[in-house]
């Protein structure tokens, strides 16, 4: 599609209709008054519109056609400035500020590769990591203060967008002493008389129960802790069994007590990785740059797990 106007026309014509004056407007886009006059003109002959009235000691006003594509104008040259700061930022090196939040649970996981793997290169790049509540975290992110967040799709809140980094399947995590442990598939119904340890944090009760709850499964809990590495180490222990959404690649607890995990039986969902952004928020080469590298980093882990 030919698009038969210039960005420089709708920039001339947004400019008059704003300032109501060719004059302010010509000094505003440091162009003679006269090539302003006629770029302007140029559009409505090539519109076939009028969108301003002209009144010589009154200066201009927009029609009622001018108003509307006033509107559309502006929007479209803030997304044309958009595009140029971004292009800017993509041809130098990264730098500036990138505040990421990560809901506490995935952090082990994740942190350590992000200052490894995209921190270090990247020397003037300021990166800061927030760790908590995944709702806690999304408040920050309407607020500015942070960039994005990493967390589960089904935790996002209204007017946060996610994209997928990762898939993965819920696992049981048994004692190796539990009589179940050498079982390749166990179902969470057999266990309905012994004690679940839950990792007792918001955003693992409102996500990992109501998916327990889908498939029948209303858990009786023996043990709450806050901290991940003691959920594991209760199970060792064998006072318990739990479901982890992610866990370390060594299956020993702290004391090096072994741990098994096995597969569910139940149809339980899927959890996932993700990136949430504010919808509507510019996305800048320092944000496109770390979403660029957890798809590339999970899409490592994820080939290295088939070999």
């Amino acid at each position: 599609m030919v698009v038969p106007f210039t960005l420089r026309q709708l920039e001339y014509f947004a400019a008059t209709a704003e300032l109501g004056s060719f004059r302010a407007a010509a000094a505003e886009c440091r162009v003679s008054e006269t090539a302003l006059a006629q770029s302007v003109t140029d559009l409505e002959k090539t519109l076939g519109q009028t969108l301003l009235i002209r009144q010589r000691s009154r200066g201009v006003t927009p029609t009622s056609e001018g108003r509307a594509l006033l509107v559309l104008s502006r929007s479209l040259l803030d997304h044309a400035t958009e595009v140029s700061v971004a292009a800017d930022e993509m041809r130098s090196e990264l730098s500036g500020p990138l505040r990421i939040g990560c809901y506490s649970t995935l952090s082990p996981f994740i942190v350590p590769s992000i200052l490894a793997d995209f921190a270090t290169p990247h020397p003037r790049l300021e990166v800061t990591i927030v760790e908590g509540d995944p709702n806690d975290l999304q408040n920050q992110l309407v607020d500015g203060k942070l960039d994005c967040v990493l967390l589960q799709r089904r935790q996002a809140m209204p007017g946060v967008i996610t994209r997928s980094l990762r898939t993965g399947e819920p696992k049981l995590l048994l004692s190796a002493e539990h009589p179940r442990a050498a079982s390749r598939v166990v179902a969470l119904h057999d266990l309905a008389d012994e004690p679940m340890v839950l990792l007792d944090l918001p955003g693992v009760r409102a996500n990992l129960l109501p998916m327990l709850a889908e498939v029948g499964i209303e858990p009786r809990i023996g043990w709450r802790t806050t901290v991940f590495e003691t959920v594991r180490s209760l199970v060792a222990r064998n006072l318990g069994w739990a479901v982890l959404i992610h866990r370390p690649p060594v299956e020993v607890s702290y004391e090096k007590l072994p741990l098994v995990a096995v597969k569910i039986a139940e149809p339980i969902a899927s959890s996932d990785v993700s990136l949430g952004v504010l919808r509507g928020r510019r996305l800048n080469a320092r944000l496109l740059a770390f979403e660029k590298h957890c798809v590339e980093h999970f899409r490592r882990l994820d080939a290295a797990a088939q070999d």
